[in-house]
């Protein structure tokens, strides 16, 4: 026999999810304000932080009032926007960090998607350490942390590549690691043939990412 009290749960539990997006429609407004907050913020990173409250509000648990949903919004809001912030006020440095240390590693087998994954990697970081980088009082800047923290990045995976390439080919093979699986049943690494135009791929990325900053001369 059913739980009477579970039937009812869930029989308002469609009502509750209606009443929640109510209130996030209600309460547009606010979002958008409070994302722009930050000048540095652009209307796309305000339209990416609306979409992510948008996939929260199953997560909101509390009154189904302005005040509670506005008082949780903020509390949501305020991290991505600082997040989103940093990002636009770092990237030419991160970026430039990347290619320092990139830039002299094409024969390690050095790709487009190599840049990706260090900047991917550094803004991980970034935002696994927003607190540090939010504090007004921290003794180095958020542009400072992280040029290192994408130098460290790309050290990092500037040494797997050249593992793989000693390991793989001589001094002169570019082996890229998406190139490289493994036989299970021949109990051996395969190297699939080389991609063509990888030089260029990556000339066509730094002229891409250039965007005209001093640090990326």
């Amino acid at each position: 026999m059913s739980d009477p009290n579970c039937a009812a749960d869930l029989a308002a539990a469609p009502e509750r999810t209606r009443e929640v997006e109510q209130l996030f429609f209600q309460n547009y407004g606010f979002i958008t304000e409070l994302s722009l907050s930050d000048p540095r913020l652009t209307f796309d990173d305000v339209s990416m932080i609306v979409e992510g409250i948008a996939k929260q509000l199953r997560n909101y648990d509390g009154e189904l009032s302005d005040r509670a949903f506005q008082n949780w919004l903020t509390d949501v809001i305020l991290p991505v926007r600082d997040f989103y912030a940093i990002r636009r006020t770092c990237a030419p440095y991160v970026k430039a960090a990347i290619r320092r240390v990139l830039s002299s590693a094409l024969d390690f087998g050095v790709t487009t998607s190599t840049y990706r994954e260090a900047e991917l990697n550094t803004w991980t970081w970034c935002f696994e350490h927003l607190e540090q980088l939010r504090d007004p009082g921290a003794k180095a800047s958020p542009q400072t942390r992280l040029y290192s923290a994408a130098t460290f990045q790309a050290l990092t995976i500037r040494k797997s590549l050249k593992r793989t390439r000693d390991r793989f080919g001589g001094a002169r093979d570019c082996i890229d690691p998406e190139r490289v699986s493994r036989d299970d049943e021949k109990g051996e690494y395969v190297v699939e043939p080389r991609a063509e135009k990888d030089s260029e791929e990556i000339s066509r990325w730094e002229t891409i990412s250039a965007g005209g900053s001093a640090l990326n001369q």
